[in-house]
């Protein structure tokens, strides 16, 4: 929507597709393509200059335009009279062009919900001194947005259908201005306080740019906070108000765990670990669940089915849920010890019968 000057530069630079050789129209990157028609888009239907394609609507008045030039380009490369360009004209990065205009047309302001938190967090807004480096840096590149109205630049491109010369220039474009933008937030960081006795290098500060699109800070609850029972009033009014019988059955069977921890803490054993004993324990944890409803002023629904399927399945260990789980917790401990990708925030559920995960924040 706007173009920095360089590239609006290389953008500028192609000619008009009528006027380009069958190699040169193939080749050329669809992101010059949905810069050309984005431009025709707003001529047309009289929009802003600034102004991007939001709704379904919208999207496909663009598409129309590519699909009616694409055909018209091909009778017009048709009427060649050289035998190999007579045949049918591939633009197959036409096609490119309209399959990323939900992943590309995005407005260059745009700042995803969780980045905005965490530049709005307590830690960045207050003037007191950040003890970590990465306080430090977020506090940076909030002064960046406030100044460019955006996040800095990625660098990064997509593959596409092009020349190797011109997708190689467009890279060497875009990692030029991620560049530009990665040292002014390291120059901004030079001015905060404390910037020079937490030492953070012009790698990291590189590194920080390229992922700002995916910052997260996560601040997991307390396990105690967890079994209180005010968490688990809510967890049973949740479910109470399902509308749908199927509606989070991972969470009803949270619930239905918690209720076995219970059941184990009396009895020293499962429910359903012993075969002749099945259905009184069925019957137990029915009781457990009414109390639970009762204290709690709700209606759990939590269908018969699900009691019976938990106490049949007596405790058990299955080798491949096991599995699971454990490469579960390992994946997990590997992100936290690399401080890479976003942990689970905070409980797992894992059903085995269905093959469905969910996560809940408890």
């Amino acid at each position: 929507d706007e173009p920095f000057d360089e590239l609006k530069l290389y953008l500028d630079s192609y000619e008009k597709f009528e006027d380009m050789s069958r190699k040169e129209l193939s080749h050329t990157p669809f992101l010059v393509i949905l810069h050309k028609y984005l431009l025709k888009w707003r001529q047309h239907l009289n929009r802003s200059a600034k102004e991007l394609p939001k709704t379904f609507k919208e999207k496909n008045e663009l598409k129309k335009l590519i699909r009616e030039d694409m055909d018209a380009l091909r009778e017009h490369l048709k009427s060649k009279s050289d035998e190999e360009e007579s045949k049918e004209l591939d633009l197959e990065n036409f096609e490119e062009a309209m399959k990323a205009m939900n992943t590309v047309l995005i407005a260059s302001d745009y700042i995803p919900s969780e980045i905005q938190l965490l530049l709005n967090d307590s830690r960045v807004t207050s003037s007191e001194s950040n003890d970590t480096s990465f306080w430090l840096l977020v506090k940076a590149l909030k002064q960046f947005v406030d100044q460019n109205k955006c996040l800095p630049l990625r660098g990064t491109i997509p593959d596409m259908t092009s020349e190797s010369t011109k997708y190689i220039e467009l890279q060497r474009i875009y990692r030029s201005k991620a560049a530009e933008d990665a040292e002014s937030v390291y120059n901004i960081l030079q001015t905060l306080p404390r910037a020079h006795t937490l030492t953070v290098t012009e790698s990291e500060v590189n590194l920080f740019c390229k992922n700002a699109h995916y910052l997260r800070v996560i601040r997991t609850s307390r396990i105690d906070t967890e079994l209180s029972g005010h968490r688990l009033k809510q967890i049973a009014n949740t479910i109470g108000i399902a509308d749908d019988d199927t509606e989070d059955d991972e969470l009803r069977y949270y619930l239905l765990m918690r209720l076995v921890d219970k059941f184990y803490s009396f009895h020293n054993r499962f429910p359903g670990e012993r075969n002749d004993e099945v259905e009184s324990d069925v019957s137990v944890l029915k009781t457990y669940l009414k109390e639970i409803s009762s204290d709690f002023g709700s209606n759990s629904v939590v269908k018969d089915d699900l009691i019976h399927e938990i106490c049949r399945y007596g405790g058990s260990q299955l080798h491949s849920i096991s599995a699971f789980i454990a490469g579960c917790a390992a994946q997990e401990v590997i992100k936290i010890l690399t401080s890479q990708y976003t942990p689970i925030d905070n409980t797992f559920v894992y059903n085995g019968m269905t093959s469905v995960s969910k996560t809940y924040k408890l």
